[in-house]
Order: C-alpha cells, then structure tokens, then sequence
C-alpha cells in the first residue's frame, strides 16, 4: 500500500490529480510494490467543485465464475467504489465536495477490509460477514432515489471497534489500524468552539518558544483536533505511519501469507436497494455459464461512475 500511496501523493501534489476510487480493486500488487490503477474517475482539483450531474452507478456481483450487473442513474457528485467511500461522502452524497482526506480515508478503509478478509482474527463466519455488511455496505435510497450511508462507518471509527472486535493475531497490524483510525475519527467528532480554538492559537503563538507550554497545549482538545486535521491535509502523515510500520520487520511473521476467512451469507438480503441487492435480481439476470466452483458467497462490489 505505501507505493500506491506514494503514486497517490505524487498525482495530488505534482500534478492536481485526485483519484477518487480508491479501493480494493484498483491497488495491485506486483514483484516491484503496490500499484494504483483506474484513475477513469480521477479529476483535478480546480474542477473538484463543480455542480452535481446525473451519475451512473454500476453494482457488480460476483458469483463463481459468474458477473451479474445491474446499472441505473441517480443524482449525485458521490465518486468511488461504495465499500471504500469515506463516510462523510456517504453520509450527504449530493452537496459534501470529495477532497483529499476523502481519499487517504478511502486508503483506511481498504487496509480495514484487506485485514479483516485475509489476516488472523477472533471473527467467526457469521460474524465477520455482519461486520462487513453492516460497516462497508450500510446504504438507503431517500424519496429521491439518492443513496446514503456511511453511519455505521463512521460510527466504527469513532469506537475504534474494528481494531478491538476483530482481535487480529498480528504484532504490527493492530496498532496500524488503530494509529489511523484514531486519527480519521477527528473528521466525525464533535468541534470544539470557535472559541476554544481561538483562544488555544493565540496563547500556542504568544507562546511558541515555550516547549513546555507547547507539550501541555497539544494535550487539550483544541491542539488534538488541530493536529490531527493537520495530519489530513496532505499525505505525508499517513505515508509515514505507514511506512514505519512496514520497518519493523523483525515483528512481521515470516509467512506472512493469507488467511482466508469463508463468508456466511450468499448476499446481503434486506440491507441495501431491494432493486440490486436482492436474490430475485440474480435469478433474473439472463443465463450465463454455470459455475462449477463451489458456492461462494457473493461480494458487492459498488462503483459510481459519473456519466
């Protein structure tokens, strides 16, 4: 994940490209690193506030060897694969413009998904698909056929309850999640008063060559909001959080291979668009070859692709 990242920065910093899409689907891995693919949604920053269109979104089901879509229209400015959308987006999908913190929050929650698919955890079946589906596929249409979501997500990095649900049998990857998931909480915690940050900013600059004052100011709730919304305002935060992780090799396991975690259910029945998400939706779907794998459970896969 840090070379894609890294790739991330460099098209932000250097060239005013945002990718928009960040997921599990557009970040390979090859024998040189990560690599961030798909930037069809990707747009420059100058034009990031531009008025809302009729968008396309596109759900894919995959289902043994068998893809089954369904595409329809809705009204939105919302970009990106649904699982990985920052919760924000997903929770006012029509005016909340996507910006940079949107995207490194994208990058948690693939990390999140990724650990809680393919690493060792305390997670039963049943539970880790209820987790799944309740975290990355929360969604509702209001009146005006626009989807919502993203309550459950953020709810989840407000507790922090992945990390300490989940019970992940690694030495590293618990305090990663928890490193960034403390710091992305800060975008859904309650502000403090203008007041309070004003007067933290006038007696932190009154105050700047005092290192000791400094260290207590940073402790107060003003600093930590401060801070941590810093930490969001470019890349190199989270890049380096990552990338301290990745050297401390001696704790990483040897064989550190996947572990892959079967899923309960065969689709999330009753928690999305009936329309898309429903069994009906499958069995109408014109027949295509049957697969001969085993049953595996169907994932959603959701993508919104401005038309």
């Amino acid at each position: 994940m840090p070379n894609s990242k890294l790739a991330h920065k460099y098209a932000y910093e250097d060239v005013g490209i945002l990718h928009r899409d960040i997921s599990v689907g557009n970040i390979l891995i090859t024998t040189a690193g990560g690599l961030l693919i798909d930037w069809d949604l990707c747009k420059h920053v100058r034009d990031l506030t531009k008025a809302a269109r009729q968008s396309e979104r596109t759900v894919s089901f995959f289902h043994g060897d068998c893809a089954y879509v369904v595409i329809y229209f809705i009204f939105s400015v919302l970009q990106g694969t649904w699982q990985f959308i920052a919760a924000r987006l997903l929770l006012d999908s029509t005016t909340t413009t996507h910006n940079l913190a949107d995207d490194l929050e994208s990058f948690l929650h693939v990390l999140t998904w990724m650990a809680l698919r393919y690493t060792p955890h305390a997670l039963d079946s049943k539970t880790l698909t209820h987790l799944l589906i309740t975290m990355f596929d929360e969604s509702y249409e209001d009146d005006r056929g626009i989807s919502h979501g993203g309550e459950t997500k953020a709810s989840y990095l407000l507790s922090d309850r992945v990390v300490r649900k989940a019970g992940f049998n690694h030495p590293i990857l618990p305090s990663l999640l928890e490193s960034l998931t403390e710091t992305f909480a800060v975008r859904y915690e309650k502000q403090p008063s203008e007041v309070d940050i004003q007067r933290f900013e006038v007696v932190s600059r009154k105050h700047g060559d005092d290192p000791e004052l400094q260290e207590m100011l940073s402790t107060q709730p003003a600093g930590v909001y401060l801070s941590k919304m810093k930490s969001l305002e470019n890349s190199d935060w989270m890049l380096d959080t990552l990338s301290n992780a990745l050297l401390k090799k001696s704790f990483w396991p040897v064989n550190d291979g996947p572990v892959v975690h079967p899923l309960s259910y065969n689709h999330p029945s009753g928690k999305k668009r009936k329309s898309c998400l429903s069994e009906p939706e499958l069995t109408n779907e014109p027949k295509r070859k049957k697969s001969t794998a085993s049953s595996t459970p169907v994932v959603p896969i959701i993508e919104v692709n401005e038309e």
